[in-house]
């Protein structure tokens, strides 16, 4: 009987070249999908926090406007406003009286008059401001009692910059208004106060922050505010 010879069987598996590439390949995937995930991520990151400064904007915006467009023109009504670089210690950059008062207590009875204030915090470790509103109603006569300012309201502890451009009835601009020490007690009353207002919004992260978003809007003040008749 002649004996058959076998022939030895193959090898099964993965040479040494074989597997350094492999692993190669999927460590080049496994980057990309990573690379590709921090981009994403990185887009809607950035689209939230701009959707949500649009959304600050527009709250800071449309109180702003409304407190200015309800300036209360009586005989000791006012506005104030400064420049924003000439801001020192606790001062507010605005100051106004107003019909556009803020009930945040659904039981607190109606107010005719409210004296608003602005305010500008320097936030140093943020490079940016905090911008805060007081809302204090004028229940007495001004010019007889002191009025107790009520707790300020945080509107944004992202605001870069906050200019307001008063326009008076000569269609002059200015950076500053005193509608109390600027003007003479017999001038027209109507005249003491600016006849429009534009505003400038920036917020960010900081001053040399290029994400920072600038928002810009006007308030003209209506003919009819001008009947006020209130002794406040």
């Amino acid at each position: 009987m002649i004996a058959q010879q076998r022939t030895p069987a193959k090898s099964v598996g993965f040479t040494l070249l074989e597997v350094v590439v492999a692993i190669t390949i999927f460590g080049l995937c496994i980057s990309l999908v990573y690379v590709l995930y921090n981009s994403v991520t990185s887009i809607v990151t950035k689209v939230e926090d701009q959707a949500g400064m649009e959304t600050t904007a527009q709250i800071i915006l449309g109180r702003l406007s409304e407190d200015l467009a309800g300036v209360s023109m009586g005989k000791r009504g006012y506005v104030a406003g400064v420049e924003t670089s000439s801001i020192s210690g606790e001062d507010p950059v605005l100051a106004l009286t107003t019909s556009a008062h803020l009930r945040l207590d659904p039981e607190e009875p109606p107010v005719d008059v409210t004296l608003v204030r602005y305010y500008l915090r320097e936030q140093r470790d943020l490079q940016t401001f905090s911008l805060l509103r007081s809302d204090t109603p004028v229940v007495t006569d001004l010019e007889s009692s002191i009025l107790q300012e009520q707790q300020s309201h945080l509107l944004s502890d992202e605001v870069v910059e906050l200019d307001i451009t008063y326009i008076g009835h000569d269609g002059e601009e200015y950076k500053e208004w005193n509608s109390v020490s600027d003007f003479d007690e017999e001038q027209d009353v109507h005249k003491r106060y600016p006849h429009a207002y534009k505003i400038v919004l920036r917020l960010g992260t900081g001053e040399n922050d290029d994400a920072s978003v600038r928002y810009q809007t006007s308030v003209p003040v209506f003919a009819a505010l001008y009947e006020f008749a209130g002794d406040q």
